[in-house]
């Protein structure tokens, strides 16, 4: 792969910030106002429940769900959403997604188990596929993948994480209105993890 000179020069004259663990300090500075975000976002609402820790955290995740949405015996949600990124590989670092890099984004997503209720995955499928089309849905801008997973992408401003950093308030701002979008949709999203989870 070729790359400018440019950029070549700027690594090899910063390598020791780069080997110095600078990238992973920000990015843990990042998450950390990002998972605390959701995480106040959510409690000030009441009635969810959730683990606020991706990259910055001991579990590594960063997901949430209404309180009555089913759960294993152990804990673990059989539906939830979820903040990851849109293509994992696409990216070394968190961080870069999070910024858009290489057009990968950061994503809440909408995951449903494949037994859910003792449904089929066919089933959850189609049911995914219908709550996809919904009018509402498609306004707030979700996206259904080829794995009938739900997402809605955002990314923040390069410019404003720089500007303002170690503050990380007004960079938060694409994600504030991520979860408003979520919000105003979740009723349906509601209903049909309520409607799967009714065992046949």
């Amino acid at each position: 792969m070729n790359f400018p000179k440019e950029s070549c020069q700027l690594i090899i004259r910063n390598s020791a910030i780069l080997e110095s663990g600078v990238i992973e300090a920000v990015q843990d500075t990042v998450f950390k106002a990002i998972n605390a975000r959701i995480e106040k976002r959510f409690k000030t609402i009441g009635g969810w429940k959730g683990t606020y820790e991706l990259v910055s955290g001991v579990t590594g995740a960063t997901t949430f769900a209404p309180v009555a949405w089913p759960e294993d015996k152990d804990g673990r949600y059989r539906a939830c959403y979820k903040l990851t990124a849109l293509e994992t590989d696409d990216n070394d670092y968190w961080l870069s997604s999070a910024l858009g890099v290489n057009s990968c984004k950061l994503c809440l997503r909408l995951w449903v188990h494949g037994g859910l209720g003792g449904r089929t995955k066919g089933e959850i499928e189609r049911k995914l596929v219908t709550i996809s089309n919904a009018p509402a849905v498609r306004d707030a801008g979700m996206v259904r993948d080829e794995d009938n997973t739900i997402y809605l992408p955002f990314s923040f401003d390069a410019e404003t994480l720089a500007t303002e950093f170690p503050t990380v308030d007004k960079t938060l701002v694409p994600l504030d209105a991520a979860l408003d979008k979520l919000l105003k949709v979740n009723e349906l999203f509601d209903a049909a993890v309520k409607d799967l989870a009714t065992r046949k």
